[in-house]
C-alpha cells in the first residue's frame, strides 16, 4: 500500500545537522554535559529507576549521565553519525535503531527527548506503541512549537500525544513536574484507574489552572490599571514640567531682549562718548599747539635777552649802574 508520508533518510542527521539544527551546537561541550547532568540528577532523585532506555539518544549524553549515577542505562538512535559520537564509556550501551521497530526488553523508565516530531505520523504512532510496550513509566518531550525546523515533520500539540498515549493505557502524571526537561515535557504512567478517577485528576488540574489563570488575569488587569494611572500622573507631571520650562524659556527670551536693548543703549552712549572724546582730543591738540607757540616765543625772548646781556652796551650800563650804586652808599 502506498502512503503520502514523507520518507526519512538517516543520513540527514549527520555532523552538519547536529552543528546547526539544534540551537546551540550539539556536541560534547560544557553546555550539553551540564544540562544532561542536571536532567539525570532530577530523574534519579524523583523517579529512582534501576534501568532506563533513551529512545532517540543522539550522542548518548543522558545515557552517560544516568550510568554515571548508577542507573543501568542504555539508548539507541536512528542516526549512524550520532551513535558514532557516543562516549567510549557507554559505547556498548548505545546502538543504531528505529523507534518505529519493536523494542526488546523492559525498563523501569523510557525517555524520549525531542524525537517524535521527527517521525512521520504513522511511524510516530508505531513508536508510541513501542514505547508503551517497553515500560510503565515514560518521560516524553516533543515540541509543539518549532515548525520552521525542516526535519520537524510531525509537530503536534500536547493533547495529541496525550490522547495517543491514552489509547495504550497511559495517562499523564499531573503531580509530576517535568519542566526541568522542557516546558512541554510530561511524565506518562500506565494506569488501570477507573475513568472517574482519571477524569477527577484532570479536572482538578484544569480547575487549578483556571484559578491560576483568572488570578493572573486579575493581577494583570490591576497592574495595567496601576500602570495607566501612573502613566497619566506621569503625563501630568511632564506637562507641568513642560509648562514650567516653556515659561522659563519665555522669561529668558524677555531677558535676552532686555539685554539687547540695554546693549543698544550702551552702544549709543558709547558713540556719544567717543564723539566727546574726539572733540576733547581736538581741543587738546589746539591747546598743545598754542603752548608750543608760546614756548617758542619764550625761547626766542630768552635768546634775545641773552644777546642783550652779552652786548658791550649792556656791560657798560651794568658797570655804570654799579658805580652809581657805590657812590650812593659812600654819600650816605
Amino acid at each position: 500500500m502506498q502512503t503520502n508520508e514523507p520518507t526519512i533518510d538517516p543520513s540527514e542527521y549527520d555532523a552538519s545537522y547536529y552543528a546547526s539544527h539544534c540551537g546551540l551546537r550539539y556536541e560534547r561541550n560544557d553546555h550539553w554535559l551540564t544540562f544532561f547532568a542536571m536532567v539525570a540528577d532530577r530523574i534519579v532523585t524523583s523517579l529512582r529507576p534501576r534501568t532506563s532506555l533513551d529512545v532517540g539518544c543522539a550522542h548518548g549524553f543522558l545515557v552517560e549521565a544516568l550510568a554515571a549515577r548508577g542507573v543501568d542505562a542504555s539508548g539507541f538512535d536512528f542516526s549512524d553519525y550520532a551513535i558514532s559520537q557516543v562516549h567510549e564509556s557507554v559505547a556498548d550501551r548505545c546502538w543504531v535503531g528505529s523507534a518505529a521497530e519493536p523494542i526488546e526488553g523492559r525498563y523501569d523508565l523510557v525517555t524520549s527527548i525531542e524525537m517524535l516530531e521527527h517521525l512521520t505520523p504513522g511511524d510516530a504512532q508505531r513508536a508510541v506503541a513501542n514505547l508503551c510496550a517497553a515500560s510503565d513509566t515514560l518521560l516524553i518531550s516533543t515540541t509543539p512549537l518549532d515548525f520552521v525546523e525542516p526535519t520537524h515533520i510531525n509537530v503536534r500539540p500536547p493533547e495529541y500525544w496525550a490522547a495517543l498515549f491514552a489509547e495504550h493505557g497511559f495517562v499523564r502524571d499531573l503531580d509530576y513536574d517535568a519542566g526541568f526537561l522542557t516546558p512541554w515535557a510530561a511524565l506518562y504512567r500506565r494506569s488501570d484507574a477507573p475513568l472517574a478517577a482519571v477524569v477527577r485528576a484532570y479536572e482538578r488540574e484544569l480547575w487549578l489552572a483556571r484559578v491560576e489563570r483568572d488570578e493572573l488575569r486579575g493581577e494583570s488587569k490591576r497592574l495595567w490599571t496601576q500602570l495607566d494611572e501612573r502613566a497619566a500622573a506621569a503625563d501630568d507631571e511632564l506637562q507641568r514640567r513642560l509648562d514650567d520650562r516653556t515659561q522659563e524659556l519665555w522669561n529668558a527670551r524677555d531677558a535676552v531682549e532686555g539685554a539687547r536693548a540695554a546693549r543698544g543703549s550702551a552702544l549709543g552712549q558709547l558713540g556719544v562718548a567717543r564723539l566727546e572724546i574726539a572733540a576733547m582730543r581736538a581741543e587738546h591738540e589746539e591747546w598743545r599747539t598754542k603752548l608750543h607757540g608760546l614756548y617758542e616765543e619764550l625761547m626766542a625772548a630768552r635768546r634775545e635777552l641773552g644777546d642783550i646781556k652779552s652786548s658791550r652796551a649792556w656791560k657798560l650800563a651794568q658797570a655804570g649802574a654799579l658805580t652809581a650804586a657805590a657812590k650812593r652808599r659812600l654819600d650816605r
